[in-house]
Parts: structure tokens; sequence; C-alpha cells
């Protein structure tokens, strides 16, 4: 992480930022490119470690990606707000 005063490693602060968020952007290769899906999410934290839980169809898409690359990222924003600024290049989010 380029901004290491912003990193979060504390498991309980991880924790409650996935608790309170509603969705997760799931990423997926679909052959050399990106797949990215919005999906809402379960998870259990045991011992230190975190498996999310999602839904899905029996067939689809998703599962083609899953079954050929099962490497994934996971994205969750929870309580941003959009900062706006009179030249485009100067619009953020504040997270």
């Amino acid at each position: 992480m380029r901004r290491k005063d912003r990193e979060i490693t504390d498991i309980d602060k991880i924790e409650t930022i996935i608790a309170s968020a509603r969705y997760m952007h799931l990423g997926m290769f679909d052959g050399e490119f990106p797949y990215i899906v919005p999906l809402h999410y379960g998870y259990q934290m045991e011992k230190g470690k975190l498996t999310f839980y999602v839904h899905c169809a029996k067939k689809g898409h998703k599962l083609e990606c899953l079954k050929e690359n099962r490497n994934v990222f996971v994205e969750i924003d929870r309580g941003e707000s959009l900062i706006t600024a009179d030249i485009p290049c100067k619009y953020g989010a504040e997270y």
C-alpha cells in the first residue's frame, strides 16, 4: 500500500468495516481480462481467518470464470462520500 498512514492492519477494525458494509465487488479473471461482480455477502471470522459467503446460481459466467481460475480479489467500500470541485481532476472520495 502506498499510503502506509491509511493502512488498516488491526483485525478488529477490519471486521468492523466488513460487518458494516452492504456489498462487495468480487474480481475474477475472464481469460486475460478482469470480470467484476457486485454482490451482497455474509462472512465468518474464525481464528483470524476470514471466509466470505456469496449467493450464486448453479450455472453462469461467474462459476465458469472460477472454474478456469480460482484467484480472486475482493473490494469493499463503506461510508464513502464524494468530494466535489470546480476542476474535474480535483474530485475524490472521503472514506
